[in-house]
């Protein structure tokens, strides 16, 4: 507070000694106003002591902190008009009734080509509705024992289909 006097008042033991702030939050300047450049973060620095020593305050920043932009370029999220992966392989239908069967094949057709084989003897995998090669191994036996030329070995054409349903049943 200032007295009559146009003085400062000093709190005790700070007689000579120029404050680091005034009521405003500012440092004051060599004529006991607050600096400018104090209240944006500049320096503080008031006069010098008795002893010829600068005085600053080092809790406020001596120059604003400026954010630079990132340094690479930004990157904007847009569709992307490039196609990606290929979709998996859709499985193969089922067989048609009739047709001729080879591995990959899928469906009720299989299944009953297995069971055909299994009522011989001549396949003892796994029931389901996938031609693999187990299937495979079992078709080309049933040729060879046939003595069935005419059809691709392992595959299920027309001339082993129709010896193998003289034989059995579904």
């Amino acid at each position: 507070m200032l007295s009559g006097g146009g003085e400062e008042e000093r709190p005790a033991g700070l007689s000579g000694a120029t404050p680091l702030t005034s009521a405003t939050g500012r440092a004051p300047g060599p004529t006991g106003t607050p600096t400018p450049d104090a209240s944006v973060g500049g320096s503080t620095t008031g006069p010098p002591a008795p002893d010829g020593t600068l005085v600053t305050d080092l809790t406020t920043p001596t120059a604003p902190v400026v954010r630079s932009p990132s340094p690479g370029p930004s990157r904007t999220v847009s569709p992307s008009r490039t196609p990606g992966p290929p979709p998996p392989p859709s499985p193969l239908p089922p067989a048609p009734r009739g047709a001729t069967l080879r591995p990959g094949d899928t469906g009720p057709e299989v299944k009953a080509l297995k069971q055909r084989l299994h009522q011989i003897d001549m396949f003892d995998g796994d029931m389901q509705a996938q031609y693999g090669h187990a299937l495979e191994s079992a078709v080309a036996d049933y040729q060879k024992r046939q003595h069935i030329t005419s059809d691709p070995t392992g595959v299920y054409g027309p001339a082993t289909r129709r010896a193998l349903e003289a034989q059995t049943s579904v």
